[in-house]
């Protein structure tokens, strides 16, 4: 498991992803989907940062956005996703 997560924070790093995108993806591949304010007291980062961070994932097609009655969720796509970057 551990070289699999390397070879991806590698992948995500050269990609030009900060190291704090990195964590809140690795984070939704462990466990999908989350809300903001669950990923923002995992990881100790604000909120607003989180969202922020979340968005710029969404653009890059690395998350998406899970909308119902009670908020966003997000999800992270395979690492698969990773090739057509």
């Amino acid at each position: 498991m551990f070289t699999q997560t390397d070879n991806i924070k590698t992948k995500l790093t050269s990609f030009g992803l900060s190291e704090e995108e990195v964590l809140i993806y690795l984070e939704l591949l462990k466990k999908s989907p989350q809300s903001a304010l669950e990923l923002s007291r995992t990881l100790s980062l604000g909120r607003t940062k989180v969202y922020r961070l979340l968005d710029l994932l969404n653009e890059k097609g690395l998350v998406n956005i899970l909308i119902d009655e009670y908020g966003s969720k997000f999800e992270a796509n395979e690492p698969s996703s990773l090739e057509y970057l």
